[in-house]
């Protein structure tokens, strides 16, 4: 058989799953999770856990930042000489945004294997839905340096931009303190803030505050997943 007739039998599912309220999960994920060969997944004790969620149990592959090219091209070539359905998912929220999901996407697409998105919850929309500003005109700068002195030369180029579009920013949950620090040393005292904490989460938040502000902000909240919009300067 031919290799395009063999990459017509195989289907990739790029699947978005819950940022942190198991009950958002989409009907049509769980249907593709339930008739998938084999689930991709960043960490597999993260997956596993998803799929018990779902009293699912299936062969689980890693797919991470610790992958290389020639794994993933590895792993494409296995879906093509063992055609079957293939479901890539990440720790939380949207594949192939913060994780290595857009090489996979892209060499099985070069192989011509289809690929399928099946849309749900994301982090980044999830904030514009409430942030209560205009998210016409924004920049996505994602996870930005871990070293200190790295990151704030990153705002610094930021903030240069910061009178021609709104910010966001992710990053882990330990280092919430540190960057709100940092953002309050490299702006403004009275540029807008609106911080996404532990969103669709029992705990959840949506903060809207001051640079000047952030050691309030800080001693209210511990450790947790979080989204950080900077609004553009106002005329």
């Amino acid at each position: 058989m031919s290799l395009s007739n063999l990459s017509k039998l195989s289907e990739l599912y790029i699947v978005a799953t819950p940022i942190g309220n198991p009950e958002d999960i989409t009907l049509r994920a769980v249907k593709i999770l339930e008739s998938a060969d084999i689930i991709i997944g960043e960490e597999r004790k993260e997956t596993a856990k998803l799929l018990r969620s779902l009293n699912l149990r299936k062969p689980i592959l890693e797919l991470n930042e610790h992958s290389t090219k020639e794994q993933i091209e590895e792993l494409v070539r296995e879906m093509i000489t063992e055609p079957k359905i293939y479901a890539q998912v990440s720790d939380c929220g949207t594949p192939s945004f913060e994780d290595p999901g857009t090489d996979l996407v892209r060499i099985a697409s070069e192989y011509g294997i289809k690929v399928t998105p099946v849309p749900g919850v994301s982090s980044l929309m999830t904030i514009i839905m409430v942030a209560g500003i205009p998210m016409k005109d924004f920049q996505y700068h994602g996870f930005l340096s871990p070293k200190k002195e790295e990151r704030i030369a990153q705002l610094k180029k930021l903030s240069v931009e910061i009178h021609k579009s709104n910010l966001v920013i992710l990053d882990t949950p330990y280092r919430l303190k540190a960057l709100l620090e940092d953002v309050s040393r490299v702006f403004k005292p009275n540029t807008e803030l609106v911080l996404g904490y532990k969103l669709t989460m029992p705990e959840e938040k949506v903060i809207r505050f001051r640079a000047s502000e952030y050691q309030k902000i800080c001693a209210e909240l511990n450790k947790g997943e979080f989204v950080l919009i900077i609004r553009k300067s106002q005329k």
